[in-house]
């Protein structure tokens, strides 16, 4: 199987994504975009005959249970071609260290947001992809080169998202700080 072809076979969607791929004749290049229009099953299975959010585990709209639907946030590239919608609290957000980010986004420091996979979705212009390593792919706007998410095998349930390109990041503060080992040293 080749790279692009492994990474997005990690999960079950993966696999499927990956097999309905396949089916139409796409190249693995293509596949970063899957997850920018979801699949009539995943539709299905995440809202109700209405096209309502389905509660987690009952089948029945999120709003039925009386539970709040979690807000959506947006973000987005700098010249506006790429966008991005994620319908989940943000709650794990860290300041990276590692030399790839830096090298990546030309940052010192780079801060993510990890979000469930299913919870996310491109919206606007297909982004760009890059495998950064054997297991991680980075995905950035082939217009301006804004770096906007990556996604790794090591975590395959979430997505990273940088926080810079959220419409309002003041309103998401950094709680930790991860490969601080690799910090630069002036900093």
């Amino acid at each position: 199987m080749r790279p692009a072809a492994r990474h997005w076979a990690m999960t079950a969607a993966g696999s499927a994504a990956l097999a309905r791929f396949t089916q139409a004749g796409m190249a693995p290049q293509q596949l970063p975009t899957s997850f920018t229009t979801q699949s009539a099953s995943l539709r299905q299975l995440r809202s109700g005959a209405s096209g309502e959010p389905v509660a987690a585990g009952t089948g029945r709209p999120a709003s039925a249970r009386g539970a709040p639907e979690p807000a959506t946030v947006r973000g987005g590239c700098l010249c506006g071609r790429v966008r991005y919608r994620i319908a989940a609290p943000l709650a794990d957000i860290a300041h990276c260290h590692c030399g790839m980010c830096r090298r990546a986004t030309g940052g010192i420091v780079t801060t993510w947001v990890t979000v469930p996979l299913d919870a996310f979705a491109w919206e606007g212009e297909a982004p760009r992809a890059y495998d950064s390593s054997a297991h991680t792919r980075r995905w950035f706007c082939g217009g301006c080169g804004a770096q906007l998410a990556l996604h790794t095998q090591r975590a395959p349930a979430g997505i990273d998202v940088t926080v810079a390109t959220l419409d309002a990041p003041q309103d998401h503060p950094a709680t930790r700080h991860i490969w601080y080992a690799d910090r630069l040293p002036w900093l």
